[in-house]
């Protein structure tokens, strides 16, 4: 069984392995120029959906970051997880970005 901690981690590269499929996807569909309108259209939609998905990959990503880091500095195990990972975050937002 893995722990709380090597969970996370392997969140961790699940998110960045998608970002990476995604902006590889997006540059594909760029690089492609002999196309009707509609077809350019339709993969500048699937572009944007993509770029969208990578975004919520992105601020999972940093949830992700921000709970490892609570686990390391505070050694917590996991029958004592009492760590409020979305209002951390949201205090984040807040004070380093003024994002409410």
């Amino acid at each position: 069984m893995l722990s709380k901690k090597n969970l996370v981690i392997k969140e961790c590269c699940k998110n960045i392995e998608k970002i990476i499929d995604n902006i590889i996807d997006i540059l594909n569909m760029l690089k492609q120029s002999e196309k009707s309108i509609e077809i350019k259209c339709a993969e500048f939609i699937c572009a944007k959906q993509k770029m969208l998905e990578i975004k919520s990959k992105i601020l999972a990503l940093f949830k992700n970051l921000i709970q490892l880091k609570y686990l390391k500095q505070n050694n917590v195990g996991e029958e004592k997880n009492t760590f409020d990972l979305e209002k951390k975050f949201n205090l984040l937002l807040k004070n380093e970005f003024n994002f409410q």
